[in-house]
């Protein structure tokens, strides 16, 4: 009933630096003995283990750190400890372990993506061979702007990544950056509908296996990327902190 992933219950779960818990999430694995280990450990930097000592309060095996669990639909859905900290179990879509190969995944695939293409371009022009084809006003548009949405993807990701490190560090960073990296994620996020038609028209088009498994590539990645967006609140109104 305990088994899974906790986060902190003092996160700003309604803005961007609710990323955060992703750096900070606690798992807790049930034993074959009866006890459990909580990685990391409550209070603590390494993993513990705890037994139970009376109905869903387990004390530290070998130490005297508690820890109390409240149960609701038949599985813990809080840990609590040192009378003024708790864990919420964290939900399947903010799970570090589903979130981050989601996100690491998504950004690997638009940045050899987007090393690819210029590459290609300077092969092509080094063996003087044709463009490839645009399949239509349509094609050639959808082409385009899907691949200003990589752009902007990478770029936001990477902004963000610099933003709540230097929030983290105790530093301000300027709203209007905020806000930029938002438009960027914006604009990523639509990136998705072109990214769509391309992978449509290169389909009917029959533009080859190689030409379709990258648009289906680069259409997946800017899903993960609007996912995460999403879930983890980097298009939120609010941007205090």
């Amino acid at each position: 009933m305990a088994e899974g992933s906790y986060e902190s219950a003092r996160l700003p779960f309604s803005t961007f630096l609710t990323a955060l818990g992703l750096m900070g999430q606690t798992q807790i694995t049930a034993r074959p003995d009866g006890t459990v280990l909580i990685e990391p450990g409550p209070a603590s930097l390494y993993p513990a283990v705890y037994q139970e000592i009376e109905p869903w309060v387990w004390q530290e095996v070998g130490g005297q750190r508690i820890v109390t669990m409240r149960t609701a639909g038949g599985r813990v859905e809080a840990l609590g400890f040192e009378s003024a900290f708790t864990l919420l179990r964290t939900e399947p879509a903010r799970d570090a372990g589903v979130a981050l190969p989601v996100l690491l995944s998504s950004a690997a695939v638009l940045l050899i993506g987007l090393l690819l293409w210029p590459i290609g371009a300077i092969i092509r022009r080094h063996y003087a061979l044709p463009a490839p084809a645009s399949y239509g006003r349509v094609g050639g548009a959808a082409r385009v702007l899907s691949r200003i949405a990589a752009v902007a993807a990478v770029l936001a990701l990477a902004g963000w990544t610099a933003v709540i490190s230097t929030i983290a560090g105790l530093q301000d960073v300027p709203e209007p950056l905020i806000r930029a990296l938002q438009g960027a994620q914006w604009v990523a996020l639509f990136g998705v509908i072109p990214a769509a038609i391309a992978l449509v028209v290169h389909v009917r088009c029959r533009a080859g296996l190689a030409r379709i498994l990258g648009s289906v590539l680069l259409m997946l990645a800017l899903v993960g990327t609007a996912w995460f967006a999403l879930v983890f609140g980097l298009l939120s109104p609010a941007v205090s902190y």
